[in-house]
């Protein structure tokens, strides 16, 4: 077979069979699990393209590949691999893993052949496009392409561009890309090339003959034995073709006919082949037809059939007699012709579609286009196999090709609306360009690689906090220390001296499940207690320095000590508090002290030493004033978890109640107190460096909500995160654990870029948790898709197969559904479950336990 292409510059391709032709690459949109507003956004943004295109061109969408070498490439660009051990030793295991799963990715194309000049020039380059065609049939080499005409096309090309609207994204598609498509295309289920990354490869190729280097054998005569079937052609309805690769066999379908009328959403049938657990791939050769000359045809069209009609009424003019088909096709055409006379910018498009499946064997690739058939029939979609026009189908798909004449007797006639409902641009990609495989996406066929990078929301001027929302023991708690792990796995980058990811944690629970994670982490690892078991002092006096110690003893104390802004012991504490720090060496008990010594004669002083007393020897209070401790530094272990699984908190209904507000025991102004000391470390530690990318994972963090005083510092370090590189992360059981009809509630839900909703299992809770991702509550069929993720009534292996299922709203603001990977570690992999395990039965008391070898 031979190569249609006689050179390449940029996103330009010279036909041998001559024209140029302009590719760009599509970039897709969210939208099978999007709202109903971003559905309809991108059916309009289609449909805008569409009509702005006149003449021919061609839609091609493949299904390439994933090199699980390039993609692991891509997880370690950046990272300092000598300074990252664990994170290099878990690459190599994912490398493994990923060479194991077939995962591909859809790739959507626009291709356009660029318009001759009229006049002189036009002709001169039809001359020049036989001249090449003519060479090429003779075995000579083509002409060279001069530059000044590389220089024109692309300006004529980018013109063309500017023209169309830009709701949807195109991007120009580089040489290595086309000749990708190319190169790939015989290959299809074998050992295909991996897809060139944008910008990779030069602006401009010549010498092409490798591409001829493919034998193609329609029907597959070679494979024929001398059975009954071996003549029968409708038996043998695919193509081989031959490489040094091996043989593919492909099997192309053309969509012969479509149903009369069209609803939204509910039409998209090119969107809807992602949703086979084979790749389907396809092209569409469509041409825009302007109205003026559309609305001619259709009243030639209109006459024929009354014709047509009139020949089976006669005289008597009874329409009845008209067979129901014919009847149908007329009311068709009025309906179109309506449509058309409605806006003076509809069009009418003529589509020629080609679908292509293909396997190892023709076997495989016939049961795969009979699987295809068959669920097309079913919703009024009809796909024919044209016997001996495989190869055809095959060119089709190629952009450059000429479009094929065959094609014509497939042609759709609809318009721009109608075709637009296909959601040709409709797609599920999700994740950044670098990052830690965190995720598998779980739309189309194979899996899809998710990679993330949670340090990268400052890098590009937006924020990296997230939030993570399900029900206990739906997976949320996994997904924050996998983020938590690769945070400070992969946190030290090469191309920036001093960097460094580091985690700080609150960790509630009374088994310490988030110190006995960290601990298994990379780095070393902080744990401080507020407890009479505490190890670390988290004096401010002694933590902090300067003004931020003024400020966050002044935080800290108001609050333990119930003290009211602008009192006199407001003003008396804040005063001792900056002598105490002027003096040097400050401490919570020098402080006390210096009180006592003013209370001999200022009561308020008095008053507030006695009450620094007696909290001073209450358990908990141990690592705010035991001296013995050594004070917490902020600058040295890369991740730092707090235990206060002893804290409580005041409830709404206490803080909205005056009387009980007044009544609260100590236990609780005392958790009130941690809590802002706690988010002071926090803010302090994440905004030291900013070379340090810190993340602070506060788990569970509805008792943080759940008061005014967290929400506003929740939002502060929300707010400042990204001007210093860092990010916090939010478990959440419910999107109102953030708070309701509250102004720092509202603004901390708006702020949370990152999203993730796993697992409701009651139809009230899997609306609201849509409500938070920006999806329709009252969706039917997204609330029974979140009640059914990761689902925990079901064997163990389906169970361990399904766990970390969710709904995930990226950076981007794309959405799509994912499962999460626990890191490959097996240290981590033993610590970041929480799951209540049976301990192995003791040995009997005669016999010795055995010894591990």
């Amino acid at each position: 077979m031979r190569n249609p292409i006689r050179h390449l510059a940029h996103n330009l391709i010279w036909s041998t069979g001559g024209g140029v032709w302009a590719v760009w690459r599509v970039e897709p949109a969210a939208y099978r699990h999007a709202s109903r507003a971003a559905k309809d956004q991108l059916l309009a943004d289609t449909e805008a393209l569409i009509r702005s295109i006149e003449g021919e061109y061609r839609l091609i969408s493949a299904c390439g590949q994933l090199d699980p070498a390039a993609t692991v490439e891509r997880m370690i660009k950046g990272v300092d691999l000598a300074a990252s051990p664990e994170y290099a030793a878990v690459c190599e295991q994912i490398l493994d893993r990923l060479e194991a799963v077939e995962s591909r990715e859809r790739s959507r194309y626009l291709a356009v052949p660029l318009p001759e000049p009229g006049g002189a020039r036009g002709a001169l380059a039809a001359f020049a496009a036989a001249a090449s065609s003519l060479a090429a049939g003779a075995g000579a080499a083509p002409a060279r392409i001069k530059p000044s005409e590389v220089t024109a096309k692309l300006a004529q090309a980018r013109a063309l561009r500017a023209s169309w609207p830009g709701g949807i994204a195109l991007e120009e598609v580089g040489p290595a890309e086309i000749l990708w498509l190319h190169a790939r295309a015989p290959r299809r289920g074998l050992d295909e090339p991996a897809r060139p990354r944008p910008g990779e490869g030069p602006t401009s190729a010549t010498g092409l003959g490798a591409l001829d280097e493919v034998l193609v054998d329609e029907g597959a005569r070679t494979d024929r034995g001398r059975g009954a079937g071996a003549l029968n052609p409708f038996a043998h309805r695919h193509l081989k073709t031959l490489t040094e690769h091996g043989a593919s066999y492909q099997a192309f379908l053309c969509l012969s006919e479509m149903p009369g009328t069209f609803v939204f959403p509910g039409s998209e049938w090119l969107a809807g082949l992602d949703e086979f657990d084979f790749p389907v791939e396809w092209a569409v050769c469509l041409r825009g037809v302007p109205r003026a000359e559309a609305e001619a045809k259709s009243r030639r069209q209109a006459r024929e059939l009354q014709a047509q009609v009139g020949e089976y009424t006669g005289d008597e003019g009874d329409e009845a007699r008209a067979p129901a088909p014919l009847i149908d096709a007329i009311g068709a055409l009025e309906n179109m012709r309506e449509r058309l006379s409605a806006s003076a910018s509809e069009l009418e498009v003529q589509a020629s579609a080609i679908l292509c499946v293909y396997g190892e064997s023709a076997a495989e690739a016939e049961r795969r286009a009979e699987t295809l058939r068959k669920a097309y029939a079913a919703t009024d979609y009809q796909l024919s196999r044209p016997t001996g026009g495989q190869l055809t189908c095959y060119q089709a798909l190629l952009p450059g090709a000429a479009t094929p004449r065959m094609l014509s007797d497939y042609t759709q006639y609809t318009l721009a609306r109608d075709f637009s409902m296909a959601m040709p641009f409709s797609g599920d990609r999700l994740g950044d360009e670098e990052g830690a495989l965190y995720a598998l996406g779980l739309t189309g066929a194979g899996m899809l690689p998710i990679l993330t990078d949670f340090s990268l929301g400052p890098r590009i001027d937006a924020s990296a906090s997230a939030a993570f929302v399900g029900e206990l023991g739906s997976g949320k708690s996994v997904a924050m220390k996998t983020a938590a792990y690769y945070v400070l796995a992969r946190g030290r980058r090469s191309d920036w001296p001093g960097s460094r990811g580091r985690v700080l944690a609150v960790d509630r629970t009374p088994n310490q499940e988030w110190v006995r994670f960290l601990e298994s982490c990379p780095g070393q690892t902080q744990v401080i207690e507020i407890s009479d078991h505490a190890r670390l002092s988290l004096d401010p006096l002694r933590t902090f320095a300067g003004k931020p110690a003024v400020r966050y003893t002044e935080a800290v104390l108001t609050t333990l000590l119930q003290v009211r802004t602008m009192t006199d012991e407001d003003v008396v504490l804040s005063e001792a508090i900056e002598d105490t720090v002027r003096a040097g060496e400050p401490s919570l008990l020098k402080l006390a002290k210096r009180l006592a010594a003013r209370g001999r004669t200022d009561p308020e002083a008095a008053s507030l030493a006695r009450k620094l007393r007696a909290i001073a020897f209450k358990g908990q209070a141990r690592a705010l004033f035991d001296p013995r401790l050594e004070p917490l530094s902020v600058s040295g272990a890369d991740a730092i978890v707090f235990a206060v699984s002893g804290l409580t908190l005041p409830t709404p209904e206490e803080l909205a109640s005056e009387v009980r507000l007044a009544r609260l025991p100590f236990e609780k102004i005392f958790g009130q107190a941690a809590l802002v000391l706690l988010t002071a470390v926090c803010r302090e530690t994440a905004f030291a460096k900013a070379t340090e990318f810190v993340l602070t994972s506060w788990d569970e963090s509805w008792w943080m909500a759940g008061c005014p005083e967290g929400r506003a510092l929740m939002l502060e370090m929300v707010r400042d995160s990204r001007k210093h590189n860092c990010a916090a992360h939010f478990g959440l059981h419910d999107g109102d654990d953030l708070g309701v009809g509250d102004e720092h509630a509202d603004t901390l839900r708006g702020l949370l870029r990152l999203r993730y909703l796993f697992r409701h299992r009651t139809a009230a809770l899997a609306a609201k948790g849509l409500e938070f991702m920006g999806l329709d509550p009252a969706d039917r069929e997204l609330r029974e898709l979140v009640m059914g993720l990761s689902p925990a009534a079901v064997s163990d292996a389906e169970r361990a197969a399904r766990a970390g299922e969710c709904l995930h709203r990226d950076l981007a603001g794309r959405l799509g559904l994912i499962k999460v990977l626990m890191p490959q570690d097996e240290a981590v992999a033993r610590a970041i479950l929480t799951t209540p395990r049976a301990e192995p039965a003791p040995a009997p008391a005669d016999r010795a336990p055995a010894v591990a070898r």
